[in-house]
């Protein structure tokens, strides 16, 4: 499980752009990996795999 809170601490991540209507924060890891936070449900990452 990852931890949306702890991401950007433990990796470094920087965001790139929150969507307040829509409740995102998404979050761009490098190497094309993308980590999508939900303000909606907490404790929840999706992860997104750029090609």
């Amino acid at each position: 499980m990852l931890d949306p809170g702890n991401l950007q601490i433990n990796y470094h991540l920087s965001t790139l752009w929150n969507d307040y209507n829509a409740g995102h924060q998404y979050i761009y890891a490098g190497k094309g990996e993308l980590y999508v936070t939900d303000n909606w449900f907490s404790n929840t990452v999706t992860k997104y795999i750029l090609k």
